[in-house]
């Protein structure tokens, strides 16, 4: 896998990657943390020179390496795509790969990332450098919904061997929602193991996968079509005022800082209005149509920076 991703690599051999971590989950800190790293690697190294692609191009093929190996039970390969730092550093990978098989039978119909929405940690010095990428993403097997988060190494000058998976870790969208909601009651989770396999938890509320993330959902009974939406916007921004005239919404981010509603589906495909809001100021700042899967919205209803 490692030579795989060396002949991916651009002739300068030294990648940057403008990518913004943009989890929902993330606070604001760590956003412009990454942002700052990522700016200052671009004026260290690249000039004026842009390679963000790039990054990106070797994620989603380290991830698509993986589940392919995951889909054949191909235990062998999962081990060997991890950097060999971490297998000499775990004792035990051989063991969980095994329960990853026992939780995840297969095969990978659905597996939906944005490599252009990793996050990333980059270092440059002396002509040297390093670089890894993480993301979360839903993954769908048959009637399953799961959500991974994957975390690469794909390049360090100063160690080789630190190069490849650096972490992996595959929940059920229960057990993600359950570690997101319920923080109080949820076990820490061990930071240096490379692969965690998270899928029991009982619960006794609705989780759904809403713009690529999964979500405590509390469906209303109402009906709100993207006419009235649209309408609403005409004439108004105020939070308070969206809640009053159509009730709460289906599901919150425990950021609290952007809600969902449930929209009619499209041609099969479920459909939500994804407000970002301040409470506080009642305003809504931004308004789009988003699906189950997929990070990027269907379509932007409403934007106060192009109002």
């Amino acid at each position: 896998m490692l030579e795989n991703y060396k002949k991916s690599r651009m002739g300068l051999g030294i990648m940057l990657v403008f990518l913004i971590g943009s989890l929902i989950f993330s606070s604001c800190s760590f956003v412009k943390s990454t942002a700052r790293k990522a700016a200052d690697k671009a004026r260290t190294i690249l000039s004026d020179t842009f390679y963000g692609s790039e990054e990106a191009t070797l994620y989603d093929q380290a991830v698509d390496d993986f589940f392919h190996a995951l889909d054949q039970k191909d235990a062998d390969g999962i081990y060997e795509m991890f950097a060999p730092n971490v297998r000499e550093a775990s004792s035990d990978l051989k063991e969980k790969i095994q329960e990853l098989f026992k939780a995840y039978p297969g095969t990978t119909d659905i597996c939906k990332r944005d490599g252009s929405k990793a996050a990333g940690e980059y270092s440059h010095d002396s002509g040297k450098s390093s670089a890894m990428a993480y993301s979360g993403f839903p993954v769908v097997s048959g009637d399953t919904d799961y959500w991974c988060m994957f975390t690469l190494m794909y390049e360090n000058d100063w160690d080789e061997n630190e190069v490849g998976i650096r972490q992996v870790r595959l929940y059920s969208i229960e057990y993600r929602c359950k570690e997101l909601y319920e923080t109080q009651s949820a076990d820490p989770l061990p930071e240096d193991e490379p692969l965690l396999v998270l899928t029991d938890c009982d619960i006794d509320y609705e989780v759904r996968l809403i713009g690529g993330y999964p979500y405590k959902y509390t469906p209303a009974d109402r009906e709100l079509t993207v006419e009235q939406v649209r309408e609403y916007f005409q004439g108004s921004d105020s939070y308070l005022g969206f809640l009053k005239q159509f009730g709460p919404p289906d599901a919150k981010s425990t950021s609290l800082v952007s809600c969902f509603y449930t929209l009619p589906a499209e041609n099969g495909e479920p459909r939500y209005l994804d407000l970002l809001f301040s409470e506080e100021k009642d305003q809504i700042y931004r308004a789009a149509i988003v699906n189950d899967l997929d990070v990027v919205a269907v379509e932007i209803i409403y934007d106060q920076e192009e109002s």
